[in-house]
């Protein structure tokens, strides 16, 4: 079920760990799975007005490459287009985003001084993960396009890839957020792939430097890492970090917290012809080192990717997948 509707994916982790009690003869039916099955009914009602397409479930040629990462109090990152992606705006300019968490998940944050915390740094990264996917979601048209993610974080990397966990933490609620929900509304294919911290400090900047205002943030960055057009900024609305802050407290949220319309006004002129050659592409396994989106994601099974040197125009990275031509993508939204 869940390859012809790829958002099943990230419903099964309270399902799972429901099916993994110590009693023979009963289930725990607990909020998760409740929230879990009410989330079915609302995909099985979806499918029904709009079926899921090709794209959403082959893995296409990037549109763009996004660098992720947190601190303990923001989380920050970058999102940057490639010459074929289709802005919603009529310039494709590269997005920097920054995010701060609120004093209370701060406080409840695992560390040596607080080793009762029940929030990891681990949580923060999926969580940098998400919110970097809506500010793709909410500047470019990635409706049936595949994103490319890169993050320093090897759970983030496992948990993104497999869609779902086997306990009742904050991943699974996140990974319900995004694998579900997030995902099947925007109708994008989601990759994943291990970085080296040191690859990865274009997003630390914007996650360790909360007090820069906007315009010492984008003057830092067109100095040290100038694109074609200059960078922008992205900061996710109230309704996306409440989301979020109540996935890291292990809480149920409302559905249409992460169902929302991009807010940027229009597309980039028509449509244009079906057919486009360089358009997203189908996947072939040769020569990649991790051979299933659905493998376990082990630093053995990753690539590490080329960063750019500070003081020169960014160059697109290539995923660990390599790719063939797709020649058609649906006109009709």
């Amino acid at each position: 079920m869940a390859a012809a509707l790829p958002a099943a994916r990230g419903l099964f982790s309270q399902m799972q760990l429901a099916l993994r009690t110590d009693s023979k003869h009963c289930i725990n039916l607990s909020k998760g799975v409740h929230a879990a099955l009410d989330d079915f009914r609302y995909l099985h009602k979806d499918i029904a007005n709009r079926p899921t397409r090709l794209q959403e479930i082959v893995p296409l040629d990037p549109v763009m490459t996004k660098y992720n990462d947190t601190s303990g109090f923001a989380c920050g990152g970058v999102v940057i287009p490639n010459n074929t992606a289709v802005s919603r705006n009529k310039k494709c300019n590269p997005i920097l985003l920054r995010a701060s968490f609120p004093k209370a998940i701060q406080k409840r944050l695992v560390s040596s001084k607080n080793p009762t915390g029940d929030v990891t740094n681990s949580d923060l990264e999926l969580v940098a993960g998400i919110v970097s996917n809506d500010a793709a979601a909410q500047n470019f048209d990635i409706r049936e396009r595949t994103v490319h993610s890169n993050t320093d974080n090897t759970p983030t990397v496992f948990w993104m890839r497999k869609g779902s966990t086997t306990t009742s933490n904050a991943p699974a609620y996140l990974l319900r957020a995004h694998q579900a929900l997030h995902q099947r509304f925007h109708r994008y294919v989601h990759r994943i792939d291990f970085v080296k911290g040191e690859h990865n400090d274009i997003s630390d900047i914007p996650s360790l430097k909360p007090h820069w205002s906007d315009e010492e943030l984008l003057t830092y960055f067109n100095l040290h890492y100038p694109q074609p057009l200059p960078w922008k900024i992205w900061t996710p609305p109230k309704e996306m970090m409440s989301c979020m802050t109540s996935c890291l407290l292990r809480k149920t949220f409302p559905r249409e917290s992460l169902l929302r319309q991009p807010t940027a006004s229009g597309f980039t002129g028509a449509i244009g012809r079906n057919s486009a050659a360089s358009y997203p592409s189908i996947p072939f396994s040769r020569g990649a080192k991790t051979q299933s989106s659905y493998s376990k994601s082990l630093p053995g099974d990753t690539a590490r990717v080329p960063y750019p040197i500070s003081g020169k125009p960014y160059v697109r990275t290539q995923s660990i997948m390599p790719y063939g031509l797709l020649a058609k993508r649906a006109s009709v939204w």
